[in-house]
Order: structure tokens, then sequence, then C-alpha cells
């Protein structure tokens, strides 16, 4: 049912990412097109789809919400944890782009990167859209959701990673293009356990979700300065 659930939220994401795609042509005589259609498709697809599936199949399963999506008012412990888990997740990133790079891998072409050609405040409107939608939508479904009920079947080694390979399949149709797509997604598989894990340590969505927040933020500024 859990991953019935997260295939009905994916392929939602994907035909609204789709119909956006389409959209955009109509959007060519509004200023900033690019940045219109990026913040309807975060907005849309990460806070609206991704919460509201979550949101709803706690509703509907009549599970109480601090089972599944484990989520208190932060305490100052939450807040180191959130930060800590920052560079722990950034590391976890760094590490394994590092070793795919030494090892002359190809990665794939992120799509983002690609749009910020035509229009560099795409990095800006991409990380404000990150914490505001992304970070948030994308943790109460897969961490919360998928993971917080996977726990309770299989243990948490197994939920963090069947979690972890839910997370990454969408990101091969969203996030990266090219050849080397499949290589990328594997780092972003390893991301998603490491954010897993700091789940499944602190107790609570509110270090995962600012966590993942500010590795996209971190992410954006290393592709804009690389970029520029």
């Amino acid at each position: 049912m859990t991953l019935l659930v997260a295939s009905v939220a994916v392929g939602l994401a994907v035909a609204v990412s789709r119909g956006l795609d389409v959209l955009l042509t109509t959007l060519e005589p509004l200023p900033a097109p690019i940045l219109v259609a990026h913040v309807l498709e975060k907005a849309l697809v990460n806070a609206g789809i991704f919460g509201t599936v979550a949101l709803a199949y706690v509703q509907l399963r009549k599970t109480r919400s601090e089972h599944v999506m484990r989520f208190r008012r932060p305490t100052r412990r939450d807040i180191r944890l959130a930060i800590v888990g920052f560079f722990f997740v950034l590391t976890v990133g760094a590490i394994l782009n590092q070793t795919v790079a030494a090892l002359g891998i190809q990665t794939g072409e992120n799509t983002l990167a690609t749009a910020a050609a035509e229009d560099s405040r795409l990095y800006v409107v991409a990380a404000l859209t990150s914490i505001i939608f992304v970070a948030p939508g994308e943790e109460l479904l897969f961490r919360g959701v998928i993971q917080g009920r996977l726990r309770d079947s299989f243990g948490p080694v197994a939920s963090i990673s069947i979690g972890g390979a839910v997370f990454a399949i969408p990101h091969l149709v969203a996030a990266y293009a090219g050849p080397g797509a499949t290589v990328s997604i594997g780092i972003v598989f390893g991301v998603s356990l490491a954010l897993g894990v700091l789940y499944e340590y602190s107790g609570t969505l509110f270090a995962p979700i600012v966590a993942h927040g500010l590795y996209n933020v971190a992410i954006l500024a290393i592709i804009a300065a690389g970029a520029g």
C-alpha cells in the first residue's frame, strides 16, 4: 500500500512536470517564463502533490501523524542535528561525486543548470523553492510516509534503503539527462540514504527537511560558481 501511494504520487508528479513543459511554450510572452514555470512546478509537484498525498495518506489510514511523520517543535538538539546533518549529507554527496570523478565515470547533465544557462536568476529562484517547497514536500512523503511506514514492517535499515531508492527514481526524470543520468541517480540514492539515517537518528522530520534544503542550496551555489 505504501509503495502504491508512492507510485501514484510520482506518476502524478511526472504528468504535471510534462504538462508544465507544454505550458512553458504558452508562457513565452511573459517576463522570465523559465522562472515562472520553475516556481509553478515546485509548488504544484513538491508542495502540492507530494505534500498533499503524504498528509492525505495519514488521514485516510487514520494513522497517528506522530507515528509516521515524526515531527515536533524544534528543540536546540534538533537544530544542532539539522546543521550537523547538513554537513553530513554534504560530505556524503561530495565523497560520492569525487569517487565517480576519480574513476572517470560520466555523470548526467543537470537539467536545471541547462535551463539556467538561459537565465542565471534561476539559481536564486531554485534555492528559494528548494527551501520552501522541495525539501518539505519530498521529506514528508519519502521520509515521513514511506520510510515511516516501512519501518514498522521491515525495520530501520530496510526502510531507509527502500525509501532512498523510491526517492531517487523521480530524479531520473526531473533532474538529470544524458547517458550518465543513472550514475547521478546513484549519487542521489546515496544522499537519500544519508537523509534517511538523519531522520532515523533525530526522530523528527525537522532535521532532514532543513538538511535537504541547505544541501540543495549548496549544490546550486557550486553549480552556479562553476558556470560563472
